[in-house]
């Protein structure tokens, strides 16, 4: 007997031209930063710790395109270093989280009764706990930087797939093609990691790219608050901290462009969010 591919979840075909530009932008930016951050020391015309104390707070000058800081450092080549780390941890996080949350999501959502029921009130603990605040006690625990709050945010993330997950994987259980492949002898195993989860993944990862923004500001609160990456490494929120000095002599370039840059990240990744989300439809519909 020929076995057929599970059918994907039922898509709503809805017209996309007055978002299509959106879409394009949004894509284009986040295009313009990855690379920006992956090819930095080519990007950047100055190192990012450059010190100018002759040239301090000046603004846009055809050497210095975004101007200066309080130390004379270029607001560019800062901008473009401090991309790499603005947009590692939300990746790292996003991976984690995305993983951890599929794997215990499947398996609460296909195994059902007590452990649906214990991984379910794990996943309300965790929820329990903004994001925020579990990366700050990781902070307090194991010191500042990157590592302590990636981890934690990481773990704060998962219940966001696992839920999602879980819900998707018990409506699809159900459907007579998973009857169909237990009728022919396939294992429950199986079933559920080549049958079922291809069937979860598009909606998971419209879920995943609107995380990302979520985590990507978090990041930068915590770098700003002096809690995550440390100067004098470039980072969007400590700029944003380090710039705030500038703003009572009227420079306000040092810390307005990564808070631009960051608002701007964010919106685009949330529209690319949005327009997948629109483009799967609801799947419990």
């Amino acid at each position: 007997m020929s076995i057929q591919a599970a059918p994907r979840l039922p898509l709503k075909r809805q017209s996309l031209h007055k978002t299509r530009w959106g879409l394009v932008i949004s894509i284009g930016f986040l295009a313009l930063v990855l690379i920006a951050a992956i090819f930095a020391p080519l990007v950047a015309p100055f190192s990012p710790a450059a010190v100018d104390l002759l040239r301090v707070n000046s603004g846009p000058t055809p050497q210095h395109w975004l101007g200066t800081d309080a130390l004379g450092r270029d607001i560019l080549s800062r901008m473009v270093y401090g991309s790499r780390t603005a947009l590692t941890g939300p990746i790292v996080v996003v991976l984690a989280s995305t993983i951890l949350g599929l794997l215990s999501g499947l398996w609460a959502g296909w195994a059902g009764g007590k452990i649906d029921a214990i991984i379910s009130r794990i996943f309300d603990i965790v929820l329990a706990f903004p994001a925020l605040l579990l990366a700050i006690l990781a902070v307090a625990l194991f010191g500042k930087g990157l590592i302590a709050p990636v981890i934690a945010m990481s773990i704060a993330y998962t219940p966001y797939i696992g839920r999602l997950t879980r819900q998707l994987v018990a409506t699809e259980k159900n459907r007579q093609y998973v009857a169909a492949y237990k009728v022919q002898g396939f294992s429950a195993p199986w079933i559920a990691t080549r049958a079922v989860m291809p069937n979860v993944l598009g909606v998971v990862g419209s879920q995943t790219t609107q995380n990302f923004g979520y985590v990507l500001v978090e990041l930068a609160a915590l770098s700003f608050l002096g809690l995550g990456i440390q100067a004098p490494k470039a980072d969007w929120g400590n700029m944003i901290n380090e710039g705030q000095a500038a703003l009572v002599s009227g420079n306000f370039l040092p810390a307005l462009i990564p808070s631009i840059a960051v608002v701007l990240v964010v919106v685009a990744v949330n529209s690319v969010g949005g327009w997948l989300s629109d483009k799967l439809g609801d799947p419990f519909a």
